[in-house]
């Protein structure tokens, strides 16, 4: 009996083990994407792929005045009037 508990006791243990290694490893390339993220220039990229035709056509309204909620540009300018006031 108590050598069936210790053998599944060192399977768990080799299990944990295994995994945090994975975890680790996995940091690796999570920290690199988030590093990119913080350049403006990517969160500008990222933001740009909404601005297209049907999107300004849905924030555009009748009488020619920009919905404010539904418009993709103002991100942008706020990100680019950020990062040109810390000259990023």
């Amino acid at each position: 009996m108590t050598l069936k508990a210790g053998f599944h006791l060192e399977n768990y243990i080799l299990f944990a083990y295994y995994i945090s290694m994975f975890a680790f490893i996995a940091l690796i390339p999570y920290i690199r994407n988030i590093l990119d993220l913080l350049k403006p220039s990517a969160v500008i990229g990222k933001l740009t792929e909404r601005i297209t035709e049907k999107s300004i056509l849905a924030a555009a309204s009748a009488d020619g005045k920009l919905i404010e909620k539904d418009d993709p540009i103002p991100p942008i300018i706020y990100i680019m009037n950020a990062s040109l006031v810390k000259y990023d």
